[in-house]
């Protein structure tokens, strides 16, 4: 990435240009050549700004590795307020990382008591985008005080930056894994379901566990990273380091809900089937999935269920080829008539595809008995935080 340094030259040259002594937020957005976005993995992972956050569109045609912040949002409302407020500035961007139910994200401290919070959103220092062919480099300048004074944080921020290093091979020994449940535990939680399940006091119910592994050395995200890129196709890929030690990533295949002005899309995945190395056969096992009755069943129950709200069209499903599964993938795509991003973010929670949705009295009979007492039911769904990022133009999730 020698055509970044020349670029980083360039936002040091403006950041001595004259800013204002006084509150504001400014943009600086420089293009880039194309070699500067073929790296970008490697070039964060190198870095020593936190937080840092990366993100690569399932289809490839977009990349984002961002560092460094100037606003930190506990919550999508102060992140949404904070967009509402500058909507002046085009290009703002906030990204981050959206929580199902408030989690402890800063450790405790005899000054700082435990805090939850239902969001890790910040506005990044720098971000490099890339977009098809276009790279873009983006330097925010906030403060409450003085663009001036930011200015010089920005100067001494950009100096800190390094060169893009490879990434070493994923190289570490699993010395112990613990299990929550245990097996018998586990087998007891089984008979609980199906009993549950004949007694029709529920339809379907996914067991979940959690596992912890111990390894003989501390595991380099960003390698694990580009690893998951390299096995996991057609997945949304993202990473949020919000230090040196910690970090939170996964690559999943399904969209939460993307939405531009008043159109929204949204996906569901419903069924698994096994997968196989012969393309013959993957394309017979997903062909049997494709034409499961119970499956097709509950993607036109659910269907109808989201057409009742809004004005949607009927959904269009076709069969999801994973690493090691293939499933069914529902795509519905809607006309919303609010603006408000937190109510459509309440609207299309990803609670599960099996609770259906709570709009308008529709809820679907669950668990939740069972739910309070063991807190290991999964009402199909994964306990992972969707991506997040806020725009004055687009809101993508």
């Amino acid at each position: 990435m020698k055509q970044l340094s020349g670029l980083l030259g360039e936002l040091r040259q403006k950041l001595r240009a004259n800013f204002p002594d006084q509150a504001g937020i400014r943009q600086i957005i420089l293009p880039a050549p194309g070699q500067v976005g073929n790296q970008l993995i490697e070039w964060l992972a190198a870095q020593y700004h936190f937080p840092q956050f990366y993100w690569c569109h399932r289809e490839g045609h977009e990349e984002a590795a961002v560092c460094g912040q100037t606003r930190q949002f506990n919550d999508v409302q102060s992140a949404d307020q904070f967009i509402q407020q500058h909507r002046a500035v085009a290009g703002l961007r906030v990204w981050g990382l959206n929580a199902f139910e408030p989690v402890n994200i800063v450790d405790p401290s005899p000054d700082s008591p435990q805090q939850t919070q239902t969001s890790f959103l910040f506005l990044p220092r720098i971000e490099i985008l890339r977009r098809g062919k276009n790279t873009y480099l983006t330097l925010n300048l906030v403060s409450d005080d003085s663009l001036a004074q930011d200015a010089l944080l920005a100067i001494a921020f950009i100096d800190q930056l390094v060169a893009a290093k490879p990434l070493p091979a994923v190289d570490v020994v699993v010395e112990a894994a613990s299990h929550m449940p245990e097996y018998p535990q586990w087998s007891r939680l089984i008979e609980q379901a199906l009993g549950n399940i004949e007694q029709q006091k529920m339809e379907k119910v996914v067991l979940a566990r959690t596992t912890r592994l111990m390894l003989d050395k501390p595991l380099l995200c960003g390698a694990f990273m580009a690893a998951s890129r390299q096995v996991n196709h057609h997945c949304f890929h993202f990473m949020l380091r919000f230090d040196g030690l910690r970090a939170f990533l996964g690559s999943s295949p399904e969209r939460l809900y993307l939405r531009q002005f008043q159109h929204l899309e949204t996906e569901a995945l419903a069924g698994t089937a096994s997968n196989d190395d012969d393309t013959a056969q993957a394309a017979e096992l997903a062909d049997w999935l494709m034409h499961d009755e119970k499956i097709s069943a509950r993607i036109c129950w659910w269907s109808m269920i989201f057409a009742s709200v809004c004005k949607a069209e009927w959904p269009r499903w076709m069969s999801c080829r994973l690493k090691s599964s293939a499933c069914v993938k529902c795509s519905i795509y809607a006309a919303v008539s609010m603006r408000n991003l937190i109510m459509l973010m309440m609207l299309t929670a990803y609670t599960g595809y099996n609770q259906r949705l709570r709009w308008r009295g529709y809820r679907a009979m669950l668990p939740g008995s069972l739910l309070q007492k063991t807190s290991l039911f999964l009402v199909v769904g994964m306990p992972v935080l969707p991506v997040i990022f806020l725009s004055s133009k687009l809101n993508l999730v």
